[in-house]
């Protein structure tokens, strides 16, 4: 409670108010709050609440001090980073698409589909829900909930996301070799057979990323809310130590 007087006066004079200003507001006397803030006396919980009400702060800011305003210029700089990534991503699959569907019916080679299919959709529909959450954060200016399951939800998600990628890897290591040799004009002689498990197993990922985007943005939007969450929540415990 020392610094309960240093933040009482300080949020005092922020509002150029004097001692016999805020001593007349709670009816006490000015004496009572000199006291209050030279700390030879500390205000009881009811009084910490009336301070509060008439400073126009909570209990909180009298006890731990004012917070930092968060740097809403810097989240509004990523904002427009991730929608200018989003931007470039939702230009090529728009453009590379129908190229990559000539290639197919033409050459009868799938993998650009595959890739757009696979990585660059995805890709897309993740960042749009971040970018959704993260406007809907700043515009709202709403507040994460305190919740113990937050950062495991945030970590399954990303653990989900490397786990697809991890197994989408080999995949497509060896349809970009093989597409390349063949598009040489060679034999393919490839070392990376995955096997037909594999690759139906592949297919139905492209199937499913291509028909089910919805839960890449909603994975999108729990991956930003979750982090945001984790980080306020990191803020209150470094507070309360």
């Amino acid at each position: 409670m020392a610094r309960v007087g240093k933040n009482i006066k300080l949020l005092r004079t922020s509002r150029n108010m004097t001692q016999d200003d805020l001593a007349e507001l709670l009816f006490v006397s000015r004496q009572t709050v000199s006291n209050y803030e030279t700390g030879k006396s500390n205000p009881d919980i009811d009084m910490l609440v009336k301070i509060a009400a008439v400073l126009k702060t909570d209990p909180n800011s009298l006890i731990y001090g004012i917070s930092k305003p968060q740097n809403r210029k810097k989240e509004w700089v990523r904002l427009c980073v991730a929608a200018g990534i989003l931007t470039v991503l939702a230009a090529a699959v728009l453009i590379l698409t129908p190229i990559a569907k000539e290639i197919g019916a033409r050459r009868f080679l799938l993998t650009p589909s595959m890739l757009i299919g696979l990585v660059l959709k995805p890709c897309m529909f993740l960042l749009s829900g971040w970018v959704i959450m993260q406007a809907i954060f700043l515009i709202f200016g709403i507040k994460p909930l305190q919740q113990n399951c937050i950062k495991w939800i945030h970590w399954a998600i990303v653990g989900i996301a490397a786990a697809y990628f991890v197994i989408i890897g080999p995949f497509l290591i060896q349809n970009i070799y093989c597409s390349i040799v063949t598009y040489m004009g060679h034999r393919v002689h490839s070392d990376l057979n995955l096997g037909p498990v594999w690759n139906w197993l592949m297919m139905r990922l492209t199937i499913f990323s291509s028909r089910y985007s919805a839960v890449f943005i909603i994975a999108g939007i729990f991956l930003r809310a979750t982090k945001l969450q984790r980080a306020a929540a990191t803020q209150t415990s470094s507070r309360e130590i």
